[in-house]
């Protein structure tokens, strides 16, 4: 015999709910045919819960770091350039 895992009373077998409290039992799980599938094949979109989307965005990207290393390698030579001009003449 099982009993209701919320109310702790004898259950009949095969029942499906706890007479005493209403509680819904636990089913056994029944085999299924291996040759056979339990339904369609999950595609990307069956991965995520509703509402949920993935980032896809990298954390950082490499146009603005290309960008900032020009602009002060740029400042650099110019500085070079004015500090030399500065000192021949």
């Amino acid at each position: 015999m099982k009993f209701c895992p919320n109310c702790g009373t004898q259950t009949e077998p095969g029942a499906t709910n706890c007479f005493n409290c209403g509680f819904a039992l636990p089913q056994p799980k029944t085999a299924s045919p291996t040759n056979q599938s339990s339904g369609p094949t999950p595609t990307k979109f069956d991965d995520y819960p509703v509402g949920v989307q993935e980032d896809t965005t990298p954390a950082t990207t490499n146009d603005d770091s290309h960008a900032l290393t020009w602009l002060i390698t740029a400042i650099i030579i110019v500085t070079v350039v004015i500090a030399l001009l500065i000192f021949i003449f």
